[in-house]
């Protein structure tokens, strides 16, 4: 999950303090981060 995590998070601050130039995120990229989200989700789940 390491890696999954790494990857999602090179979006989090453009996307959470957007700058001056906005970033280009390929559909393909986002489909990623979703499912990357929903395993962490479920992983998280698990626990509560």
């Amino acid at each position: 999950m390491g890696d999954s995590l790494r990857y999602k998070d090179q979006f989090y601050v453009e996307t959470r303090y957007p700058a001056d130039i906005p970033v280009d995120v390929e559909k393909e990229e986002a489909q990623e981060c979703i499912i990357i989200a929903e395993k962490i989700y479920n992983f998280l789940i698990r626990y509560k």
